[in-house]
């Protein structure tokens, strides 16, 4: 009677870590990641398998070292602590090397393949969680991607349907370079487009520094605009073949 008692005291225990699991992980998938900043960093969270409290911004328990859901409260900055703060509290400039060491240190304690011989949920939230990783890896990585998220934050969306060039004068200066790169006949004709690019790029980069460092948004959204046609009118000189059309994404 004994034994049996502790048999089913033990699958008790295995089904209920299971529900907890299966329950993150829904809510961990159901919500975006980065719906809003994180507000209270010494705000805790209950780890899925041993119940233990952990910071809301920890991949892993510390204690069983079972991936823990990310709340939504919890932004892509926060995944990596040593990078600092979000604007207009940090920069927006970012150490891209110092933040893809943090993301392959971290990566290598949610990879799913770790978890693989644990119960299955724990592995589905290995996935879910190693993948918003590599989201938040991937957005921050790139200042075209960050700016937008950054805006995303904010309640502005870059994707939306309409955001494009309103300059006149800028957007002239796009058409002309396109005409340019469809016109060449060989890789000399592209240097003043490439030279003239870069410095554009470079323009816009120290102005969303500058935009988001004073949280003016309206002057920082106009720059990611810019941004982003620099940034095709680059990859369109890079990628130039004789006769091919340019296509800019907007």
């Amino acid at each position: 009677m004994q034994s049996k008692r502790v048999l089913f005291a033990a699958t008790a225990s295995r089904i209920h870590r299971s529900l907890l699991c299966t329950r993150a992980i829904r809510r961990f998938i159901a919500t975006p990641a980065h719906a809003s900043q994180t507000k209270d960093q010494s705000a805790l969270k209950r780890c899925v398998a041993c119940g233990s409290p952990q910071p809301l911004a920890r991949l892993t328990c510390s204690s069983c070292a079972t991936p823990c859901p990310m709340p939504a409260s919890v932004s892509f900055y926060d995944y990596f602590p040593g990078l600092g703060p979000a604007p207009p509290k940090g920069s927006f400039e970012l150490d891209v090397r110092a933040l893809r060491r943090a993301f392959l240190k971290l990566q290598q304690t949610v990879h799913p393949d770790l978890h693989g011989s644990g119960e299955g949920k724990h592995r589905q939230l290995a996935e879910s969680t190693s993948s918003l990783l590599n989201k938040a890896y991937t957005t921050l990585q790139k200042p075209l991607s960050r700016a937008e998220y950054l805006l995303s934050l904010r309640g502005i969306d870059m994707t939306a349907e309409g955001e494009s060039l309103t300059d006149a004068d800028i957007l002239m200066t796009v058409m002309e370079a396109r005409e340019a790169i469809e016109e060449a006949t060989s890789e000399a004709d592209l240097d003043e487009v490439k030279h003239d690019t870069a410095s554009r790029i470079e323009n816009e980069l120290k102005m969303l520094e500058q935009h988001f460092a004073t949280d003016n948004l309206a002057e920082a959204k106009k720059s990611a605009v810019r941004l982003r046609y620099w940034l095709n009118i680059q990859k369109a000189a890079q990628d130039w073949e004789p006769g091919k059309d340019v296509m800019l994404e907007h």
